[in-house]
């Protein structure tokens, strides 16, 4: 948004300075110039006076609440005794605004549920439009100006349990950093998350769960919906609509200036909230409202003067203190309310994807049929009549404007050619399109190698009153609500058994990762939240789950599932709390906690402690071989598998994003080394080994570069080739003459005394090595602690203890390089002169001059 001046924020005056409202002149905003421009030239044709030459008195054209009550009086008759463009006054002359006459009826009346309107004239006809979107605005832009009061009322006095606390919601404990989970959003309240885009009208009811990692939610009462003022602001819409229907311009009329009016006013960013609508159980609830949004919409459609305005970007208006203000003459022309030209807002067809497939999808899974005792199939909650109408009728007009707008579309290249011709779409575009497309997808293959057959088999009729109907609707709504990264997947014959893969998030040792989840809805559902498994292969094996909150075995531990303990508005909120709320919760908490072991009790607040981030790089091998390579692998020829049913999804995924995936992986290396030589006797982490008796066995397995497997099987180059260096090479071989593990012949020694020309750095004929030595503080107990957590005992005193605890390190080289960092450090040391000792003197630590070739 330009603006001249600085934005207002918190702390500031609740009175707005000038500099607040104005626009800079800039070629980017002279459109919306113009357009007030034009509204104050239409206003000053309007006639403010009583026609009466005697009287004269001026008319409150521009300000009277009883306007309407006024007209209706004289509307309910045939014909109309009164008009919206009419005034009368104290004199008892009436005045109609546009003519300055008194006002006569035209030929042509229409009638509307209000009663009946007729146009004195024409200018009449536009003051009415004006008057009706100037009290539609004034209503929308009231809450703003009384939000400020509020907010200082509750500085003053607030209300017990509105403190701002921290939640968790991840079925363990509080203390989570939000800044940690990619959230730099600051204190969110609960009543703001409903403007937030991608949630239902719902959501905040559970907003607390959802957003404990990304933000500091207010934690007190929730707050609850005013239905009456809700009712009331529909029941205005509902009236404005009615009466600006038989005000718009016949379908030949140029219309420039009810296309001004309906550019600055507030009422179509209105409609395409409406029409955005991600939620449709609010549609269906508020149907006497979508009635006649539709009927509208449709009208404008007809009109081609005017159907411009359902295919074009809107100004951003959300600081606009509406029509009225914008009219005002006294606002100087060149200092104008914020209105940005360069932020713009989605068009009507745009936002009317998303109802469209969700009605779509609601119809489909109405018209389903579901088993309800052996093989008899009886239909489920037939939708009601008028319902069905409501559906139709908002396929019909996303139908109707997808036409047009394919029309002109072919209009345009017929004239100007093809702009895109020659363009290939990148893989972000692809693959962002695909996951839109995709999100919800029906098949029965959900059903194959599910985690809760037996709880499906045991039940085949619906337990709650309406449950197929509310999982009918919920369903509808994941069409357009899921985030990016979640797929779900419904079995045709039973929505309530679900299969979802969520994508690990960015910034956790999940990213990139496919992670796998069965979820059934039980009986009695929706008063009880579903059951849910996490079931990708790995969870069970290496010392340690994939997170704290997925247990052995696959349960997911979540309040909101009712797994863990926790606050009343954490756990699952019957009739109220969704599916949707529990994908995002795992995706959010689990699938991208950066330091998963902060999820376990009692660590919350653990920091970056060694443990925390050898739990991280545990968990970060695991997603690299279980979530990642396992699915680039799979060929998916067995359909009896549990992965098979996301072949589609798997192989679409890694095509547009295995390039992205490997390079985050690779920034995984420098913290954890460990990927570039995998092998099941490396040394584990230390703390409890989840459903793990012992230690994985030290068997001697050749070590994996991770990375590199992961980019061959995706067909790319390997990041770190498997080609040896030379001086690796010779680095090795001097190892192992050192260590006594081989015979010395003269050719080892030209070859390792080669290598110590190149390390020496002087000239006489000593080399050096590199070793790691003990930093610590000298004492017992700090030998000691550190003995144990390289997990090897202590010795009788400090100087042996030390000295075994260096010879572990060197001699082994299977310490952890954290552990390394934090008990010591790295140095180089001189050794004897290989040639030397190769003339009958042994090597350090060793007695004879050679080993045989069956002790190598």
């Amino acid at each position: 948004m330009s603006t001249s001046g600085p934005s207002s924020g918190m702390g500031s005056s609740s009175s707005k300075s000038e500099s607040e409202y104005n626009v800079t002149n800039t070629e980017q905003d002279r459109e919306v110039l113009q357009s007030v421009q034009n509204l104050r030239i239409l206003c000053k044709q309007f006639h403010t006076h009583c026609r009466n030459p005697l009287c004269n008195r001026t008319l409150p054209i521009h300000d009277d609440p009883d306007r309407i009550d006024d007209w209706r009086a004289g509307a309910r008759s045939i014909p109309p005794t009164t008009h919206l463009s009419a005034w009368t006054c104290r004199c008892k002359a009436t005045t109609c605004v546009g003519c300055n006459f008194l006002p006569t009826l035209n030929a042509r009346s229409f009638f509307t549920p209000l009663g009946v309107v007729n146009h004195c004239c024409d200018l009449g006809r536009l003051y009415t439009i004006y008057f009706l979107l100037c009290r539609f605005d004034d209503s929308q832009r009231q809450p703003e100006k009384e939000a400020p009061e509020k907010s200082k009322a509750k500085k003053k006095s607030p209300t017990k349990g509105t403190k701002a606390a921290s939640i968790s919601g991840v079925g363990y404990a509080s203390g989570y950093d939000p800044v940690a989970y990619g959230g730099s959003w600051g204190p969110i309240s609960v009543d703001e998350i409903d403007d937030i885009d991608g949630f239902p009208p719902d959501f905040a009811s559970y907003a607390s769960v959802v957003h404990a990692h990304y933000s500091t939610i207010s934690t007190g009462p929730l707050p609850t919906t005013d239905e009456d003022e809700k009712k009331e602001q529909d029941a205005l819409m509902i009236e404005t609509l009615q009466l600006l229907s038989p005000c718009l311009p016949d379908a030949s009329y140029p219309a420039l200036m009810e296309t001004n009016l309906f550019h600055l006013s507030i009422l179509f960013d209105r409609i395409t909230d409406l029409i955005r609508n991600d939620a449709i159980a609010d549609v269906i609830e508020r149907a006497n409202l979508y009635v006649e949004v539709l009927s509208f919409v449709k009208l404008i459609a007809n009109i081609p003067n005017l159907s411009g305005l359902l295919f074009e970007e809107r100004p951003e208006k959300s600081r606009s203190p509406g029509l009225r203000a914008l009219a005002n003459p006294i606002i100087q022309d060149s200092s104008i309310p914020v209105i940005s030209s360069s932020s713009r807002s989605a068009s009507v067809f745009a936002s009317s994807k998303n109802i469209y497939d969700q009605v779509k999808m609601y119809l489909k899974m109405a018209a389903k049929k579901t088993l309800t005792g052996g093989s008899a199939q009886t239909p489920v909650n037939p939708v009601k009549k008028e319902i069905m109408k409501l559906c139709e009728g908002i396929l019909e007009l996303h139908e109707n404007l997808k036409t047009k707008a394919d029309v002109a579309e072919q209009a345009r290249v017929k004239m100007f050619g093809n702009v895109n011709a020659g363009f290939s779409i990148g893989a972000e575009t692809a693959w962002g399109k695909y996951q839109e497309e995709n999100r919800v997808t029906f098949t029965d293959e959900v059903l194959v190698a599910h985690r809760f057959t037996s709880d499906i088999n045991a039940f085949k009729s619906s337990g709650a009153k309406n449950r197929l109907n509310t999982i009918s609707k919920e369903v509808a709504t994941l069409t357009t609500s899921l985030p990016p990264g979640i797929f779900l997947k419904v079995a045709e014959s039973r929505s309530d058994v679900m299969k979802v893969l969520i994508v690990g998030s960015g910034g956790s040792p999940y990213a990139g990762g496919l992670f796998t989840f069965d979820i059934f809805l039980p009986p009695d559902y929706p008063i009880v939240p579903p059951k849910m498994a996490f079931v990708l292969d790995g969870n069970d094996t290496d010392t340690y789950s994939f997170n704290p909150n997925l247990h052995v075995g696959g349960s997911v531990c979540l309040s909101i599932l009712n797994t863990w303990s926790g606050m009343p508005q954490e756990m699952w909120q019957p009739n109220k709390s969704t599916i949707l709320a529990v994908l995002v919760s795992v995706q959010a908490m689990i699938l991208g906690a950066p330091y998963p072991w902060h999820n376990e009790p009692g660590h919350e607040n653990e920091g970056e402690s060694p443990q925390v981030k050898e739990n991280k790089m545990v968990v970060q091998t695991k997603t690299l071989r279980y979530a990642m390579i396992a699915w680039v692998e799979n060929t998916f020829q067995d359909p009896k598998a549990k992965e098979h049913v996301w072949a589609d999804i798997s192989k679409t995924y890694w095509k547009y994003n295995g390039k992205n995936v490997l390079a985050e992986v690779d920034t995984w290396v420098p913290d954890n080394p460990r990927l570039l030589n995998f092998s099941p006797n490396l040394p584990y982490p230390l703390g409890p080994k989840k459903g793990r008796g012992k230690s994985v066995p030290n068997t001697q397995i050749q070590g994996v570069n991770l990375l590199n497997k992961l980019a061959v099987v995706l067909g790319l180059d390997p990041p770190y080739p498997d080609v040896e260096p030379e001086d690796k090479k010779k680095k090795g071989l001097l190892s192992k003459l050192m260590k006594g593990k081989r015979k010395v012949s003269e050719s080892d020694l030209n070859l390792a005394h080669h290598l110590k020309k190149q390390k020496s750095e002087s000239n006489h004929s000593g080399s050096f090595e590199q070793k790691w030595i003990y930093t610590g503080t000298h004492n017992q107990k700090e030998s000691r602690a550190a003995c144990k957590e390289f997990g090897i005992g202590s010795a009788s005193s400090i100087k042996e203890t030390i000295k075994k605890l260096e010879k572990h390190v060197n001699e082994k080289g299977k310490a952890n390089p954290a552990l390394m960092e934090k008990w010591g450090k790295s140095i180089y040391v001189e050794e004897p002169d290989l040639e030397a000792s190769s003339a009958g003197s042994s090597f350090p630590g060793e007695e004879s001059t050679g080993l045989s070739d069956s002790e190598y």
